[in-house]
């Protein structure tokens, strides 16, 4: 997934609103769910930077991506996609259960043929 800002495209092509806006929304709400305090101003979206400063923290995050993937009527190859996240509720622990490997333990220094798995 990328998110970009700039309102030119490389070939010199404006961007549309549509997209700007989406793209925005997308990263306010990766800020909510990863519980960051968002305090970007709309001229600072442009420094990629900016934004990476400020999630770097939330780095190894676990998230819940939806994603909604649509035809693409003019170009097939290339489907929209939607992503959409959310927070992962936190459940309780699983219980360790201690199970005896099926895998010898070799590492006593007296090993016979018979420890070996081949």
């Amino acid at each position: 997934m990328q998110l970009g800002f700039e309102e030119k495209t490389p070939s010199g092509k404006p961007v549309p609103d549509f997209a700007l806006d989406k793209n925005a929304r997308t990263l306010i709400k990766l800020y909510y769910v990863l519980g960051i305090k968002f305090t970007l101003e709309a001229s600072e979206f442009v420094d990629g930077n900016k934004i990476v400063d400020q999630l770097t923290p939330a780095v190894g995050t676990k998230l819940l991506l939806n994603l909604n993937v649509r035809p693409n009527k003019k170009n097939p190859d290339y489907p929209y996609r939607n992503y959409d996240f959310d927070k992962i509720e936190e459940s309780e622990p699983a219980k360790e259960t201690k199970e005896e490997s099926p895998i010898k333990d070799t590492t006593k220094d007296d090993v016979d043929n018979d420890d070996l798995p081949f």
